[in-house]
């Protein structure tokens, strides 16, 4: 049987400066990049003292971070980035298409006080809610009020609030916008049950089957309204 031919690369220029600019967004993925490029380096003989981690706040100030560590002279030098970045600071481009997924997308939100955008039938909301009290159901008694009304969570994150021990706050991004009754009426009743709720912003969402969804829950909610409203038209009158 014929052997099977393997053609890997070797790390062989052992010798040198290292610097890995590194971007503080996202760093759940990001300190796992760092702790293997690390761990690269450090396997293949490149002491601490040859080795510089570079951070900064994201991907905006990256490339003038790798500009300014590429012109002192002293390290060998990879980023990863766009070509324009490329193109924009004179950089060589190595490799191309090295994402995990190709349907990989990142998406920024500029948050601004001012006008709201108009609902388009397709958006997000994000907020920020702080639990009343820490205790055994504090968090369900949140996501009951979502539940009842059919608004889908596309994110849930928790915070310290840093004000004591066990006091969290819930970052939550949800499909709907404030201009919608089911959303609005939701993040009323929230509020109403004491919890404090900071409303971040609506805007268009990029992906998801939300708004049928939401019509559908919008439709069942002015429905029992409606319902509601006939028996209390019953309601006799003081005097009467």
């Amino acid at each position: 049987m014929a052997e099977i031919k393997v053609i890997e690369g070797d790390f062989t220029q052992c010798s040198g400066r290292y610097a890995l600019v590194v971007g503080r967004f996202n760093g759940f993925v990001v300190e796992s990049l760092v702790e293997g490029a690390l761990d690269t380096l450090r396997r293949h003989g490149i002491a601490n003292d040859d080795i510089t981690v570079v951070r900064v706040p994201g991907a905006y100030e990256m490339p003038l971070a790798v500009k300014r560590v590429a012109e002192t002279g002293n390290h060998a030098l990879a980023s990863i980035g766009n070509e324009l970045a490329a193109k924009l600071y004179g950089r060589e481009g190595l490799a191309r298409d090295i994402e995990d997924h190709p349907e990989n997308e990142t998406r920024f939100v500029a948050v601004g006080g001012g006008t709201i955008p108009a609902p388009t039938g397709h958006d997000k909301t994000s907020i920020v809610v702080f639990q009343r009290q820490d205790g055994p159901g504090s968090l369900l008694s949140i996501l009951q009020q979502f539940s009842a009304r059919s608004i889908n969570l596309t994110n849930l994150q928790s915070r310290p609030t840093k004000k004591g021990l066990g006091d969290y706050c819930f970052l939550i991004d949800l499909e709907g916008h404030v201009g919608d009754d089911v959303v609005a009426d939701c993040l009323k009743i929230l509020r109403a049950k004491g919890h404090e709720v900071k409303f971040l912003g609506s805007y268009p969402s990029a992906v998801g089957d939300g708004p049928a969804v939401r019509r559908e829950a919008g439709d069942a909610s002015a429905a029992a309204d409606q319902w509601m409203a006939a028996i209390r038209r019953r309601i006799a009158t003081p005097g009467s």
